[in-house]
């Protein structure tokens, strides 16, 4: 199979260890966006992108936990992206007819963050190359060295003049920010009951007239199994992991798909294997008792069919 070989598939950048409370940081990286920007064309973020593996590098002296995590990878968060993408795009459709147009400029598309956190969080990582330099020193770390404006929703309540400005998140709550999560839990159907055999079928008069004596008792005993056993399916009735506010019964805080350690004592490394990451969205947690550390990233994205690389359209996008 032939892939585009003119495409640059290794991501570096740099973390920098500086938590607000505590050992813990998170940082963010948002693949399409940075893709876009090293080979110089678009990638779509609404795409599951496949990832082969991650470096860490770190020379201080100080030993690293690191976690990589995504949103869950399951056909509800790709079934709740397809919800949110056709809403926005109800919206986008409405407004061009108004304006008489019949379709967007090339670069503008529906762009989302992974949670809350990182809508705000400055840790948003930036392609360097190995001395350091960016790809552009003019902007401000969210948009340089382009233009990447995540979307927004439209959003008018009762009694208000305008409309709230919303922007976007796929997992966690609905809060100053539209889960996508949140919002497939709030519409989907909820399983019931299996009840296609009556709870008091074993106790029904015909079952004890068996010309087999020996096995009545246990055949009730077998149907009192079908009676009571697995009348649920084996996931929580209401609850979509990754929706709602985080907390006992909701890990709705990324998911963690690798870990690693690097070891104290200075320069050392350590490399995780691949994942898949949906709308290339991944947030890197470091901890460690030394604040202001540096720690070099480098990730490699698998070959493949889309623009030299592999991904594949969450569901309901396209290429």
């Amino acid at each position: 199979m032939a892939y585009d070989l003119d495409t640059h598939r290794f991501l570096h950048w740099n973390l920098t260890h500086t938590p607000d409370d505590g050992d813990e940081d998170f940082h963010y990286i948002d693949i399409a966006k940075m893709l876009s920007a090293v080979n110089r064309r678009t990638y779509r973020q609404g795409c599951s992108y496949d990832v082969a593996n991650i470096t860490f590098h770190d020379s201080d002296s100080s030993e690293t936990f690191i976690k990589v995590c995504t949103a869950p990878n399951t056909w509800a968060t790709q079934l709740a992206w397809k919800m949110g993408f056709e809403n926005w795009m109800m919206q986008q459709r409405a407004a061009l007819d108004v304006l008489g147009l019949e379709r967007f400029g090339p670069w503008y598309d529906y762009k989302v963050f992974l949670n809350a956190d990182h809508v705000d969080d400055g840790d948003k990582a930036i392609f360097i190359d190995n001395e350091g330099n960016t790809l552009s020193t003019t902007g401000s770390a969210t948009t340089s060295p382009g233009e990447w404006i995540p979307s927004t929703y439209e959003i008018a309540q009762p009694g208000d003049v305008d409309p709230s400005e919303v922007k976007i998140v796929l997992m966690g709550p609905t809060s100053s920010h539209v889960s996508l999560l949140q919002e497939l839990e709030n519409v989907i159907q909820t399983p019931e009951e299996d009840l296609k055999l009556p709870s008091t079928a074993s106790d029904s008069v015909w079952n004890k007239l068996s010309p087999q004596q020996p096995d009545v008792e246990v055949m009730a005993e077998v149907m009192a199994s079908l009676e009571d056993d697995n009348d649920f399916p084996p996931y929580h009735l209401t609850i979509i992991p990754g929706a709602g506010t985080a907390g006992t019964g909701r890990p709705s805080d990324p998911w963690v798909i690798r870990e690693a350690c690097i070891p104290g004592g200075g320069s050392h490394m350590v490399s995780t294997g691949g994942f898949t990451a949906p709308c290339g969205l991944i947030c890197i947690e470091t901890f460690q008792a030394t604040n202001d550390d540096t720690i070099g990233v480098t990730l490699e994205l698998v070959p493949g069919n889309y623009k030299g690389v592999s991904a594949r359209p969450m569901r309901g996008g396209d290429l």
